[in-house]
């Protein structure tokens, strides 16, 4: 009997809060040595940060696939930077707008987020 016969179980990875926390900062255009010392305890490798963030956007990728969000999946297909380049939140008109138009995040924060609640 060897060890690959009866391999331990592992538990797949999961997304928590951290993870969102730690994209989030990518999306703000934060470096990824920024990203490694603010999220990654005591690890400051950046070919971990930039693994991890990786790993983050394909499960963001792969959720928005499997939950039918078509935009969201657009969206996080883009680079970071041409998702932060609208920072000041404005929504171009409608008229400005291609027929393959993609919502910046601060359009779709307008459009399924309620701020009141």
């Amino acid at each position: 009997m060897t060890a690959f016969d009866n391999p331990p179980h592992i538990e797949p990875r999961r997304l928590g809060l951290h993870h969102i926390a730690m994209f989030r900062g990518h999306l703000k255009g934060l470096t990824v040595k920024e990203i490694a010392t603010s999220y990654l305890p005591a690890r400051t490798d950046l070919r971990l940060a930039r693994a991890e963030i990786a790993w983050i956007r394909g499960e963001l990728i792969s959720l928005a696939n499997r939950s039918g969000f078509s935009v969201e999946r657009a969206l996080l297909l883009r680079s970071a930077a041409r998702i932060s380049s609208r920072t000041d939140g404005s929504v171009p008109a409608p008229s400005a707008r291609r027929e393959s138009y993609v919502p910046t995040l601060a359009e779709l924060v307008v459009r399924h987020v309620d701020l009141d609640t």
